[in-house]
C-alpha cells in the first residue's frame, strides 16, 4: 500500500493528523490533533451537559421515561442551548478532518514510494 493511502486511512479513520504524524509532518499533525481535540471536546461537553439536565428532569418527575417524551425533551434542550457554539465546533472538526484527510494525501503523493 502506499504511504499516501496509509496516510489517508489513518487520517480519516483514527484522528485528523495521524496521517501527517504516519508521514513525519509533526507540526502538522498536533497542530490538526489539537484542533479537533478541541471542537470534539466543545461537542462531548454539550452532549454532557444535556444529558445530565434531562437526566434531572426524569428523576424530578418533570418528564417521563418514555422514548416520545425523552426526544421532546431532547428538542427542547438543544433549540435552549446557545447553537452558534455547537455550529462553530462542528464546522472546525469538519474542516479540520477534511484538510487531514486532503494533506495527509498531497504530502504522502508528494514522498517517495516506499
Amino acid at each position: 500500500m502506499k504511504k499516501s493511502t496509509k496516510a489517508v486511512f489513518l487520517s480519516a479513520f483514527v484522528i485528523p493528523g495521524a496521517g501527517h504524524w504516519y508521514l513525519a509532518r509533526r507540526r502538522q499533525a498536533v497542530i490538526l490533533m489539537l484542533a479537533s481535540a478541541g471542537a470534539t471536546y466543545v461537542l462531548m461537553s454539550n452532549a454532557w451537559t444535556q444529558a445530565n439536565l434531562i437526566a434531572q428532569k426524569i428523576v424530578s418527575g418533570e418528564i417521563q421515561p418514555e422514548l416520545s417524551d425523552l426526544m421532546n425533551a431532547l428538542s427542547e434542550q438543544t433549540s435552549a442551548v446557545g447553537s452558534s457554539s455547537l455550529t462553530i465546533a462542528t464546522f472546525v472538526l469538519g474542516a479540520v478532518w477534511i484538510l487531514g484527510v486532503v494533506g495527509a494525501w498531497f504530502t504522502g503523493r508528494a514522498e517517495p514510494s516506499e
